[in-house]
């Protein structure tokens, strides 16, 4: 048994027989940088556009605890949050060592041990929730700052309210794009299967749950049926 790879997860096993696997082509399967590359160039419009629009907001109206609660919310999720509800479930997150090896969040820290079981509902919602709240709390704020600008129109003018409504749209537009940009190229081929978001056919699941029984009698005991 590889000391870095304790559930024989066929993702980690260098001696994989990849070349004759029905889903070789089908899922990403082995850690490759062009889909890490890919994840992050669809997720920094979004927080460019979100972070600037709070930034403005927070200027126009004196009001920084937005911004702050914001920034706190990021770095939770990221490093502790996602890793507990969403990541620990997934195939990528069995390999050992002190951060985790993926296609988005590459390099952070490995807090948790790896559960092959699926995700509970409890922890589908909550994901979905934190999701919701980090897309559009943004865009929340920078109404929020349209509606004071409004309110106070002598004092900022129509290019201060024209200026947030046009970030607020650009952040409303790169969220959407980011969400469909996964639903499109990551979703129907990632590993993380019992992800909400998740879009890989039931065969394909089935297939890569054969070659790791680890996960396939964890996923069993939840009441997951392969298909014969």
């Amino acid at each position: 048994m590889d000391d870095e790879n304790p559930f024989n997860i066929c993702t980690w096993d260098v001696n994989a027989d990849c070349d004759s696997c029905y889903v070789k082509e089908k899922l990403n399967c082995k850690f490759d940088r062009k889909f890490l590359a890919g994840f992050i160039t669809y997720v920094i419009p979004f927080f460019f556009c979100s972070i600037f629009g709070m930034i403005y907001t927070a200027i126009v109206t004196g009001i920084w605890w937005f911004l702050i609660g914001y920034g706190i919310f990021l770095v939770l999720f990221f490093t502790v949050i996602e890793m507990r509800i969403l990541c620990r479930h997934c195939p990528y997150y069995a390999k050992e060592g002190k951060t985790i090896h993926c296609h988005a969040n590459e390099g952070l820290p490995r807090l948790w041990k790896y559960d092959p079981k699926p995700l509970s509902r409890i922890e589908k919602l909550a994901f979905l929730a934190c999701l919701g709240f980090l897309g559009f709390f943004p865009i929340f704020t920078e109404i929020y700052g349209i509606w004071y600008i409004s309110m106070n129109y002598a004092s900022y003018g129509f290019y201060a309210l024209l200026g947030l409504i046009g970030i607020a749209v650009a952040s409303l537009i790169t969220i959407l794009a980011w969400l469909s940009n996964l639903q499109i190229f990551y979703c129907p081929s990632c590993i993380n299967f019992s992800c909400p978001l998740n879009r890989v056919p039931e065969d394909n699941v089935n297939a890569y749950l054969e070659k790791n029984p680890v996960m396939k009698d964890a996923w069993e005991k939840c009441g997951y049926r392969l298909k014969k």
